[in-house]
């Protein structure tokens, strides 16, 4: 298994999970994420990490980070391993690469958001050392 950076050419598996994957949306109607988005995180290495987990050059997981640079601080956006593959210590090693890149770029935090009811996440982040916050809730609106 190996870890490397995001590129372009990752664009439509990226996709296709992101807007597949239940688990990913935070919209009801799975209309989380657009396209345009992704592309600007792919092609904006300076404010954003996309990492690409592969088995033999077979996609099998990713995490995507936005840095909050004024605050010095990543946040992880999203954090996702193909259910084959789980249980096998890549997200992890997922997220012990975002906590490099992290150090590297001399950020204070790495934050990111848990669903409530996603309980693997939270213990996994609870085993990697981070500390569960206050409680929000959160709100959108969509802008049209």
């Amino acid at each position: 298994m190996e870890i490397r950076k995001g590129k372009a050419s990752d664009f439509q598996v990226l996709w296709r999970i992101l807007k597949d994957t239940p688990e990913l949306q935070s919209d009801p109607e799975g209309d989380t994420y657009d396209k345009k988005w992704l592309k600007e995180i792919l092609s904006s290495p300076k404010e954003n990490l996309i990492l690409i987990a592969e088995n033999n050059e077979k996609f099998i997981g990713f995490a995507i980070v936005h840095y909050l640079k004024s605050v010095k601080q990543s946040l992880v956006n999203d954090l996702f391993v193909i259910k084959e593959y789980r249980k096998q210590g890549i997200a992890s090693k997922l997220m012990k690469a975002c906590e490099k890149d992290a150090k590297q770029k001399h950020f204070r935090y790495i934050t990111g958001f848990v669903r409530t009811n996603n309980k693997k996440m939270q213990k996994l982040k609870e085993k990697l050392g981070y500390k569960k916050g206050n409680s929000f809730y959160f709100y959108e609106k969509r802008l049209k």
